[in-house]
């Protein structure tokens, strides 16, 4: 019973962040650093360290973060990296491409 407790937990906890990540509009070569503040947060709530880097303009913010075991001696630590920005909204969408939506199962 608890198994799947914590499954659909995961499952809603992965909608909600999905859901967050995807409404932000970090469209290349704008500004991302309310996702990257959102994402930094997160971390830390996790006990992540972590650091940023800014371009010339300080609109365009890298993160670097890294989620260490509680037990050094057995695991090695998480070191996350990816990138933020997406592709201009172009026409044809049937919906907002900043809201996450799930159809079916």
């Amino acid at each position: 019973m608890s198994t799947e407790i914590n499954l659909n937990e995961l499952y809603n906890n992965s909608i909600k962040i999905l859901s967050d990540l995807i409404s932000f509009k970090t469209v290349s070569g704008e500004d991302n650093s309310a996702l990257i503040n959102y994402c930094e947060e997160y971390l830390h709530k996790l006990g992540a360290t972590s650091f940023k880097t800014f371009d010339g303009e300080k609109k365009r913010v890298n993160l670097f973060a890294t989620l260490k075991a509680k037990n050094s001696s057995s695991k090695k630590p998480i070191i996350l990296s990816g990138h933020t920005d997406v592709v201009p909204v172009s026409k044809g969408w049937s919906s907002d491409p900043f809201t996450a939506t799930v159809k079916g199962d």
